[in-house]
């Protein structure tokens, strides 16, 4: 896991001429999947219910693919190099937890011979079945999955979002393989699936560090966003595309108990690059009309100072 967490930060740090606690967390917490290229032409919604095609091919990933990246994570945490002082450096582990999802397809007035190249995933007796297992165990879901009054933003076919406090909730791939346990297209789909609406959020809260014998608290937890669907390149894939690799970084962050001299290195732009992930995901939740509780109650009691 050390390994694989020193080379995500080469990719996507780059070489930075100081170490930054920062964007070593960034890099450690951005999800690399493995590219497919879809032969089938994908579909935009557009505000006037119609449907702007793409592109006769596209790059994606699967959602399982993506599932899969979270095993190793909630398992034994996610490792990230912190400076805690010149010469001094830990290696703080973080567990993820799902804070919340919202999938939007893109499929809905499609023609029917570019429905077939889907395999027939959203046949409408799995959405129905999907729908009426969220509703019995409490999940938020849309009332219907009819075809008509199609928005801009695609239409909502799963939604998600965490009710349970931080010290009540199981780590994100177990949570998840309950989800998908009602809901199989959870793993099967692709992003190309998907509109530029569709995203989550991921809660990151630090565990144990090595080396142990170091007394510093590091007890900033984290809020991560991340699209995706890769219509228009809404998925940031400039850090990591050698190999057939995608990278999700996040494009919105929030902080609880954040402490500034730790994760903002001086004369670095970290600060500002904090305020600036955090104003993008407020910017998003209110386009979106989202109302996300961990957003709230980190945005209560946020400072970047």
């Amino acid at each position: 896991m050390a390994s694989s967490s020193a080379s995500t930060h080469a990719a996507v740090d780059g070489a930075a001429g100081t170490h930054s606690n920062l964007r070593c967390f960034l890099g450690s917490v951005t999800p690399v999947v493995k590219a497919h290229t879809f032969p089938m032409a994908s579909y935009l919604p557009l505000s006037n219910g119609y449907y702007e095609k793409i592109a006769d091919g596209v790059k994606a990933f699967y959602l399982g693919d993506l599932w899969n990246r979270f095993y190793e994570w909630s398992a034994c945490g996610v490792g990230t190099s912190v400076c805690i002082a010149p010469g001094e450096t830990v290696v703080q582990y973080f567990v993820p937890y799902l804070s919340a999802i919202q999938l939007y397809t893109n499929m809905t007035n499609v023609p029917t011979s570019q429905s077939m190249l889907y395999d027939g995933r959203f046949n409408q007796d799995n959405q129905y079945g999907a729908l009426n297992w969220m509703d019995t165990h409490g999940y938020q879901a849309p009332s219907n999955m009819s075809t008509s009054g199609v928005e801009s933003k695609g239409e909502l076919f799963f939604k998600y979002f965490e009710p349970d406090s931080p010290y009540e909730r199981i780590p994100f791939i177990d949570k998840v393989y309950d989800l998908c346990y009602g809901c199989p297209s959870l793993s099967s789909l692709s992003s190309a699936e998907l509109s530029p609406s569709s995203w989550m959020s991921v809660f990151w809260y630090p565990t144990s560090r090595v080396p142990v014998k170091n007394q510093k608290d590091l007890n900033t937890c984290f809020l991560t966003y991340h699209t995706l669907s890769t219509c228009k390149d809404i998925v940031a894939l400039d850090s990591v595309q050698a190999f057939n690799h995608m990278a999700l970084a996040p494009f919105g962050l929030a902080t609880y108990k954040l402490d500034a001299k730790v994760w903002a290195s001086p004369n670095s732009g970290d600060q500002e690059h904090i305020s600036s992930l955090f104003d993008a995901a407020q910017s998003w939740l209110k386009e979106h009309n989202i109302h996300h509780h961990d957003f709230n109650y980190f945005s209560q009691r946020y400072s970047s100072k």
